[in-house]
């Protein structure tokens, strides 16, 4: 065990998130209370690395401050729940999978298809182009994104098979065996690990004629931490329906603040308990904390925060400004004007996570706005 003290304005959640990419011989982290936390270590761990842990957690603990006294709410809805639910309960509703990812059938694959409609209808309701695209991105790309710099943990590579035939031969020995890397190639793609990066690849070096709005749904993929997974909720591969937008700074703030609206209005039809709130990423790096307090100065980044338990909430949707950070490296512009981007992102699985945790799977529980077309399209309760 490794305890470590914290000082009165440290932000102890992102140091957390932070300290799960530490070693690999840090079994749990325990949070004592805002002044300290407890850290597990696995057996097989030598003197060294136990050292080694010690130190890298008290220099983590010393850089991960907190932004302001609290956060800046834009909205809150307060509601009432008279229970919650367990919704990782076994049930005939969800899959679960081993690995950090939850699947849907039934009731759970009405709810996915119910959300995707609803938020893919106020993209389209804004003049949006609906798009398909891939998941793979090549590295060159990816790079332009700069997001290999700001979170680099959160990527997840894909590596293809030496092009030898005795490798490939092997392949199965060797995956059993542990040892595949010598039969891998470097990486050449990655997961995309935010919906949005290919609207810009596939509008990159382009002088558009109009301003854009562009919406589709996609899968993401993000390497969140190995003990951060045990958070309800964080997935490794998720599917989000996303909206960009393309155009000059009062068109994308503009359009931002119309789905804004949109949420709140549907946050209140379906009754559901949570808020709005001024917010930043997640940067484990201690040289990157800066960031955060940028974004929240320049309410960049806006979070919808539903309740999951009486006093925790999990994210559900970001909305985003980006400024030129896209449209500069992949020479974007509209007019031949200064051109900038922007983003909203609904995590699918968790708006259904979230709704499940305040109505429970019943249908005779669910407000009459989702209940209705549940009825209708299923012909029962």
């Amino acid at each position: 065990m490794i305890k470590i003290k914290l000082s009165k304005n440290i932000d102890v959640d992102e140091l957390v998130k932070a300290i799960n990419f530490v070693s690999p011989f840090i079994k749990n982290i325990k949070i004592l209370s805002s002044k300290a936390i407890l850290i597990n270590i696995k057996k097989e761990a030598s003197a060294d690395d136990i050292k080694k842990i010690d130190e890298d957690v008290t220099y983590l603990s010393q850089k991960f401050v907190k932004i302001g006294d609290c956060d800046e709410i834009l909205y809150k809805n307060d509601v009432i729940i008279p229970k919650y639910f367990d919704v990782y309960k076994k049930n005939d509703n969800l899959i679960f999978f081993t690995n950090y990812q939850i699947g849907f059938t039934n009731k759970g694959l009405f709810l996915f298809e119910y959300f995707d409609t609803k938020f893919k209808k106020f993209a389209m309701t804004i003049g949006a182009i609906e798009k398909v695209y891939p998941v793979l991105i090549t590295i060159r790309e990816y790079l332009k994104t700069g997001y290999i710099k700001k979170t680099p943990q959160a990527t997840i590579f894909c590596n293809t098979i030496r092009e030898s035939i005795k490798d490939i031969e092997n392949l199965d020995a060797a995956i059993c065996q542990n040892s595949t890397n010598l039969k891998l190639k470097e990486p050449e793609f990655v997961l995309s690990p935010s919906a949005c990066f290919h609207s810009y690849i596939e509008y990159q070096n382009r002088n558009l004629d109009k301003n854009l709005i562009l919406t589709f749904k996609q899968n993401v993929f993000r390497n969140e931490g190995r003990l951060n997974f045990k958070e309800k909720g964080r997935l490794i591969d998720y599917h989000v329906r996303e909206i960009v937008f393309i155009g000059d700074s009062i068109f994308v703030e503009k359009k931002r603040h119309q789905i804004l609206k949109k949420i709140i209005t549907f946050i209140e039809e379906l009754g559901l308990s949570g808020r709005i709130v001024v917010a930043s990423d997640s940067f484990i790096l201690p040289k990157l904390q800066r960031y955060r307090s940028i974004q929240k100065i320049d309410k960049s980044k806006f979070e919808v925060q539903l309740n999951i338990e009486e006093n925790r909430n999990i994210a559900v949707a970001s909305l985003n400004l980006h400024g030129k950070s896209f449209s500069d490296p992949f020479n974007i512009s509209v007019n031949n004007v200064d051109t900038v981007t922007g983003c909203v992102g609904f995590g699918i699985q968790r708006w259904i996570l979230a709704f499940i945790s305040q109505y429970g799977w019943d249908v005779n529980n669910w407000p009459n706005i989702i209940k209705e077309v549940y009825i209708k399209t299923k012909g029962d309760k």
